[in-house]
Parts: C-alpha cells; structure tokens; sequence
C-alpha cells in the first residue's frame, strides 16, 4: 500500500503553523484539518491513493456511504484543477457550498446558472482559482456542454460520481 508523504505544506488554507513534515501522513492530515475528521471510513483511503497514483477506479458505496470524500481529498493534495463530473444539480450545490465553508476554493457549473454566473466560473477556472470543479453534462447535450466536456476530462484530474 502506498502512503503519499511530503515535506511542504499542502496547497489549501491550512494555517503556516500546521507545515507537515514527511512523518506526517498528508492524507490523514487533510481529512481532519480541512473536513474535521479523525479517520476514514472502510475502503476511502484505498481509492484515494489509487486515484493519487492515477489509476482508473470503479467504486460502489451505498449512499452516504463516503463517496464524495474520494474524489474531494485527492482534489485537494493533487495540484491544480480536479473536475468532478455529477448527475445531481443539487447534491452538487451543497457539496461545493460545503468544501467553500471548509476553505476549499470549489465552484460548479450546469444549466441552473444564468449564463453571467457560468461566465465568471469559466473565468475563475481560467485564472486557476478554482480547486475543484463539480460538472453537469447533460445527458444527449451537444454544443458547449459536450465541449466543456471533451475539455475537462482531457486535461484534468477527472471523477465521475
């Protein structure tokens, strides 16, 4: 099993004096400081570091289950922007309203935002101020929605829930 370790601060808005040093596991460090846990549930930290290592997972949990923590941690540790690719408009709302109440810079984009606000999330994404994407492709959408799409799951970190 592989643990990923580093020597440097992660990226998110953990406090200059939490620096973790290579005897500290970052994955443990940011489930607690960013999400107030204390330990992961049975299989998370496995497709976690699966994913980490860029491997392609299937995972089935039950709802509630842990789900979502296994594409927001590795969102967080990786560097730059993860997409996270939703069928739920508003589950997807309340977990990005979620991860900004943690510090994590998250943002998601689909049908229900009038175009200005689409807009200033692409220009967010743009100027690398977004950390985690959720998106919502319309099933049989064709135009920007498939676009976008195309996009993100080229040249991002990708999950689908």
């Amino acid at each position: 099993m592989m643990m990923l370790l580093m020597d440097t601060p992660i990226s998110t808005n953990i406090a200059s004096s939490d620096v973790l040093t290579t005897e500290q596991d970052v994955l443990a460090a940011s489930l607690q400081q960013v999400f107030g846990y204390r330990a992961f549930r049975e299989g998370q930290r496995e497709v976690i570091e699966q994913s980490l290592q860029g491997q392609d997972t299937l995972v089935i949990m039950p709802t509630g289950g842990g789900k979502s923590m296994c594409y927001q941690l590795p969102a967080i540790v990786l560097p730059g922007v993860t997409v996270v690719v939703s069928p739920l408009i508003s589950l997807m709302k309340d977990q990005v309203d979620s991860l900004l109440q943690s510090g994590v810079s998250a943002a998601y984009l689909n049908s229900s935002l009038p175009r200005e606000q689409s807009a200033e999330v692409l220009r967010k994404l743009h100027s690398g101020e977004i950390k985690l994407l959720n998106f919502w492709r319309k099933p049989r959408a064709r135009g920007d929605g498939d676009r976008l799409f195309n996009f993100f799951s080229s040249n991002f970190p990708s999950f689908e829930e």
